[in-house]
């Protein structure tokens, strides 16, 4: 799904139904339906990418807050805080907090609807810094904080 030839990403999907890799009958049928409509029209075909790099701030106003739930983390809040100002980042702080309405497992939390793409960019680059799955982009209504404002948590598990 990540070629840049639409008819290799088409065949993919194709694939994918044809020999049962996908088993849920709801998506398989929706699947099936969408190959059936784009057959003709293969560069409508979805393409995902991998960042083999960290992606630019999307835009000029963001500002990211990095948090952790274990003091031991400071060297890997030091390495993220680094790498994310290398590409113009705006790093606003860091700090290890004990919060309990935090979860255990890292994620990112955006605050206005419009920054969930750069949220969703942030969880990719985590999820392959950290080598971990799951890591989820949530957003939290709350009006005292800027546009463009967005937490990155890594956790209270430590990291290795």
């Amino acid at each position: 799904m990540e070629s840049q030839s639409a008819e290799e990403r088409l065949a993919s999907l194709n694939f994918m139904v044809k020999t049962n890799l996908i088993q849920d009958k709801k998506i398989r049928e929706g699947v099936l339906s969408y190959t059936e409509s784009i057959k003709n029209t293969p560069q409508l075909s979805p393409q995902f990418k991998s960042y083999d790099s960290l992606p630019s701030p999307l835009y000029n106003h963001s500002q990211i807050f990095l948090l952790s739930g274990n003091k031991t983390q400071n060297s890997l809040l030091d390495s993220i805080n680094n790498e994310l100002k290398s590409v113009g980042f705006n790093i606003i702080g860091k700090k290890m907090s004990l919060d309990p309405g935090r979860p255990q497992n890292p994620e990112v939390r955006y605050y206005y609807k419009e920054d969930q793409t750069q949220a969703i960019l942030l969880v990719g680059y985590l999820t392959k810094k950290l080598s971990i799955q799951n890591i989820e982009a949530n957003y939290f209504e709350d009006d005292s904080v800027e546009r463009g404002y967005i937490e990155i948590w890594i956790g209270n598990k430590v990291i290795k």
